[in-house]
């Protein structure tokens, strides 16, 4: 292995023992991760482990946003109404990211929320800036899995 992957290793490690200090369903289906340190938000780098210690199962990956260094907000995809879900997500994140007097530890991360499912994360919704209007990009793997779940049955 070389050296610069078991300083990675060894870096994602470290990071995914930093503690958490606050886990907290903020809106429906919409949850706060938190915590004194700044590497919370690097945390989401290894979701796995995230979804095994922290949020538990994400089969269907998760909607993420990391609007400072200390805060993870996520949405696991859940029934037909998720859609509503990720724009209360996608509120959250702009009223943090256009809020002056916001508490934002290491200055505002990113204002975007993303999918991130197998590794991969897609931006799926912000504020444009040609009409400063907020938007969702339900296509792709994201749309797919938003038509999914609006199609499946009621669970009992």
């Amino acid at each position: 292995m070389s050296s610069t992957r078991t300083c990675s290793v060894a870096g994602q490690a470290n990071t995914n023992v930093e503690p958490i200090d606050e886990h907290t369903e903020i809106a429906p289906g919409v949850w706060w991760l938190g915590g004194g340190s700044l590497f919370i938000a690097s945390k989401i780098v290894d979701l796995d482990t995230l979804a095994r210690t922290t949020i538990g199962p994400a089969p269907d990956g998760i909607v993420f946003a990391t609007p400072h260094r200390g805060l993870i907000l996520y949405a696991k995809p859940r029934g037909p109404n998720f859609l509503i879900t990720v724009q209360t997500l996608l509120g959250v994140v702009d009223t943090m990211a256009r809020d002056p007097d916001a508490v934002l530890p290491g200055g505002l991360m990113s204002p975007t929320i993303y999918y991130l499912k197998d590794g991969i994360a897609d931006v799926v919704g912000g504020r444009t800036a040609s009409h400063d209007e907020l938007h969702i990009n339900a296509s792709g793997r994201f749309g797919d899995l938003i038509e999914r779940l609006a199609s499946a049955p009621p669970s009992t």
